[in-house]
């Protein structure tokens, strides 16, 4: 976790982060994910409909990522900028499909 990290660290992220935001550019390699195939239970594992992919992303990609998120989620919907449909889905992820297919169709 990155409370466990040292101060020095957490200061070199932070520049980093900041740069990226100052220069808007996100790297390119933290674009790119890792597909995994991890075997179902139970299943024939000569076929390929026994696996699911696990897509594995950069961590630091992640990591920014949930930062940008928690700053900037409140400053949107404080200012109206998320629809509400969306709010219900960042908030309980159960709203069910057609709902979220009826509003994209509006």
């Amino acid at each position: 976790m990155m409370i466990e990290l040292p101060r020095v660290a957490v200061r070199i992220l932070l520049f980093i982060f900041n740069a990226m935001l100052r220069l808007e550019y996100f790297p390119n390699n933290w674009k790119v994910a890792v597909v995994k195939m991890i075997p179902k239970p139970g299943k024939d594992l000569t076929k390929a409909e026994s696996y699911r992919p696990i897509s594995l992303l950069p961590t630091m990609s992640k990591l920014f990522e949930k930062l940008l998120v928690t700053k900037l989620s409140p400053i949107l919907a404080e200012r109206n900028c998320i629809p509400d449909i969306i709010n219900l889905a960042l908030d309980d992820n159960m709203v069910p499909l057609n709902k979220r297919i009826d509003w994209f169709k509006s």
